[in-house]
């Protein structure tokens, strides 16, 4: 098939010349994805940029775009960019009413403000991660937001707290939805 990784932003093009702009978008997300994961980086963010430009504002679609772009702008180093898109991936969040977006939103915000220094909000956003996590029993998240925390806590100074932390994300990984890699960055972690 024609329309399958990088070639499929060729299709997406003359779809959206067509004026069929929700079949372009899926096209240069498919585009976006392939470019993501293969580290072509400036490709992946000017079709993820085309997608978003191409859908509706609260398209659920969207908020996998933004969060490829956040991510993409974290490695980067484009904090003005990337705040936009974190930015839009909260209020795609707060829209939808998702739990799992919501703390995926949580998350990026927490890791934001590590980045930027702000280690109180973060420690703030990180745990409103964990327990809408550990609400909503998603295991993968409680278990990514519980590192984080002790990430944090660990470089506040708070040792006692990290290794709780830890143990926590330890118990949350022993879960069989919790990918063996991620089992092993808890490990990594402690």
């Amino acid at each position: 098939p024609l329309a399958r990784g990088l070639t499929a932003a060729i299709v997406a093009r003359h779809l959206e010349a067509g004026r069929a702009r929700q079949a372009a978008a899926d096209h240069y997300l498919e585009a976006g994805r392939t470019a993501h994961s293969s580290y072509q980086v400036r490709l992946a963010k000017r079709y993820f940029r085309r997608a978003v430009k191409l859908l509706p504002e609260n398209d659920a679609r969207c908020f996998e775009a933004f969060e490829a772009l956040e991510a993409i702008c974290r490695v980067q180093g484009v904090r003005r960019e990337r705040k936009r898109h974190l930015l839009a991936i909260r209020a795609l969040a707060r829209d939808s009413g998702k739990a799992r977006w919501a703390t995926v939103a949580l998350m990026r915000t927490a890791r934001f403000e590590v980045d930027i220094g702000h280690l109180a909000r973060a420690l703030t956003a990180a745990q409103r991660a964990e327990y809408l996590a550990k609400v909503a029993d998603l295991r993968v998240d409680q278990a990514q937001a519980q590192a984080l925390i002790a990430e944090i806590l660990r470089d506040l100074g708070d040792m006692q707290g990290a290794l709780a932390a830890i143990d926590r994300a330890l118990t949350a990984s022993a879960h069989t939805d919790v990918s063996a890699r991620q089992r092993a960055e808890v490990l990594r972690a402690k």
